[in-house]
């Protein structure tokens, strides 16, 4: 039986039977990460720095910035997702990139509208709720404009509550949703060739199809670590950086013992940078919740990378 972070949130003593798989993947985790500031809202900018020799040379220093797991909705205040976005915006940024799970629609938000954190959320349908959220998302992005453009995946939650919401986001704010999509971001005589792919639990991922030329740099981006590490470990695709969210860092973690859910398969990647020197792995802990409101030793995240030939 697979323990999920849900499980966890809800029943913490039954979490013992965990302990021994995370403990080893936080053995498996490298992490080359400084922290920048932190947002009043607790917010960690993290700056990561991820070194390629064979890196074209028109993309030395180039800087991007990742949010995951936003899960706008009736536990995460809109000032947060605001903190987010400027934080995203820092350090000269040319394009930001958006790992799913935006929005978070409870199964019973009725029975939960009194305890809400944010009651612009408490009442509607879940179809209602999913449009409300992904327009107030849009608002809330339209005013950072990235020289290159935002591009965004879908988590399992977006698709949940209502199928086609996502669509708003894309139609309000120019958020470019990649559904098994390649888009390409040109910088000089360098491409930036970015595959999103669907999520692995509410939609059909495909493989990749990357291009093959040493002034091209190839991102995966897909919600779920799990089917990256598909991709790069049981298919012929070669990409450089694959970026991921979903785990949310385990949202909770106890001293000495670590995160004890991360809801994924292979949990080498259940949060931070894996580094295997041409490809290179990033988890995010994400912004948001799900379940409880609740983040133990385990702060939200925006994090901005760094390209570079140097150490």
């Amino acid at each position: 039986m697979k323990f999920s972070r849900r499980d966890f949130l809800r029943c913490l003593p039954a979490a013992s039977a965990a302990l021994s798989h995370t403990a080893h993947a936080a053995l498996q985790t490298a992490s080359q990460q400084q922290l920048l500031e932190v947002s009043p809202n607790g917010i960690h900018l993290e700056q990561v720095t991820l070194t390629y020799e064979n890196l074209p040379d028109d993309l030395e220093g180039y800087r991007f910035s990742f949010i995951s797991d936003i899960h706008l909705g009736g536990w995460l205040k809109d000032e947060i997702v605001e903190d987010a976005l400027l934080l995203a915006k820092r350090h000269g940024s040319r394009a930001l990139f958006l790992g799913g799970d935006l929005i978070w629609v409870p199964d019973n938000h009725a029975g939960l509208s009194d305890s809400l954190n944010n009651k612009k959320y408490a009442h509607g349908t879940d179809e209602e709720l999913g449009e409300l959220v992904f327009h107030e998302l849009a608002r809330m992005i339209r005013p950072h404009q990235f020289q290159d453009g935002v591009f965004a995946v879908l988590g399992n939650h977006d698709r949940w509550s209502n199928y086609d919401a996502f669509r708003i986001l894309g139609r309000e704010s120019q958020t470019q949703f990649l559904l098994n999509e390649t888009a390409t971001i040109s910088v000089g005589n360098a491409t930036i060739e970015l595959f999103g792919s669907e999520d692995l639990w509410s939609g059909i991922p495909q493989k990749p199809s990357f291009t093959e030329h040493k002034n091209i740099f190839r991102i995966l981006l897909t919600h779920n670590p799990d089917c990256a590490s598909f991709v790069f470990h049981r298919t012929r695709n070669n990409f450089e950086l694959a970026l991921c969210g979903h785990t949310h860092g385990g949202q909770v973690k106890l001293p000495l013992l670590g995160a004890l859910a991360y809801n994924i398969t292979d949990t080498r990647y259940g949060e931070g940078l894996v580094d295997y020197g041409t490809t290179k792995f990033y988890t995010s802990r994400g912004v948001g919740w799900v379940e409880l409101p609740i983040r133990w030793n385990c702060p939200p995240e925006v994090t901005i990378f760094t390209l570079s030939k140097h150490r």
